[in-house]
């Protein structure tokens, strides 16, 4: 198992995760890459808190997505 695996599987065991959004080389980030992102992204950030995917979507695009494709 290559080093990044192996951390992201022991963060994974001690229920740590790691978002990572971007592209390579300039190109654009797919439609499914930042649905999946956002859609993890806000699961995580409204757990317990009351608040929904919908009320988080737009400032997690704003936040994260926007900031990626600039």
């Amino acid at each position: 198992m290559g080093a990044g695996l192996q951390e992201h599987a022991q963060r994974q065991e001690l229920g740590v995760g790691q978002l990572t959004v971007g592209a390579e080389d300039g190109g654009e980030i797919p439609e499914t890459s930042r649905n999946a992102f956002i859609e993890d992204y806000c699961r995580w950030r409204t757990r317990g808190t009351g608040r929904t995917a919908v009320e988080c979507r737009p400032h997690a695009m704003e936040r994260f997505i926007d900031v990626a494709e600039r």
